[in-house]
């Protein structure tokens, strides 16, 4: 039988067989001590009261109260804290606006070395000249086309012949 059966006897339930008790393996208590293990090992005494204090509490027992402080100086603790908040929050702020300002700069500075590359997507460069497609071809004849008519109704009495 199994660690958790019951034997049955006319109905009645039993408890568990102590032969199979003996063997099983507790988790619970292994867990338990280890702990103590440990806590007992501990040097520093006041560590070692806060670890034997978390271990009543998570076996149920009821957590220590606080120690008793005077209002005003609760008060001056927290605003205190609240300042160094305030000025751990000021200062994180600068120091990332400070490295937004000069990951910009070293981009501009990227950009102004690069300079404008004009043949970006029409074609490729071959002994200085820049050698495009016949599709581009195509829509650079339309764009000049367009502009010589937008020339000739801006002024249209001034007629330039070929």
């Amino acid at each position: 039988m199994g660690d958790r059966e019951f034997q049955q006897e006319g109905g009645k339930k039993l408890a568990p067989d102590p032969t199979d008790s003996d063997r099983a393996f507790d988790v619970e208590a292994a867990r338990y001590e280890v702990l103590k293990f440990g806590i007992s090992n501990e040097k520093q005494r006041d560590k070692r009261l806060n670890a034997k204090q978390q271990l009543l509490v998570s076996l149920g027992a009821k957590a220590p109260k606080n120690k008793y402080v005077n209002y005003k100086e609760l008060k001056r603790e927290l605003s205190e804290k609240r300042q160094k908040e305030a000025l751990h929050e000021l200062h994180s702020w600068r120091s990332t606006f400070a490295r937004l300002k000069t990951k910009i700069s070293i981009r501009d500075k990227k950009r102004k070395q690069r300079g404008i590359d004009v043949t970006a997507g029409y074609g490729k460069l071959k002994n200085g000249e820049l050698v495009v497609g016949a599709d581009v071809r195509r829509t650079m004849r339309k764009v000049q086309q367009n502009a010589k008519r937008r020339r000739q109704q801006q002024n249209p009495g001034s007629r330039r012949t070929k």
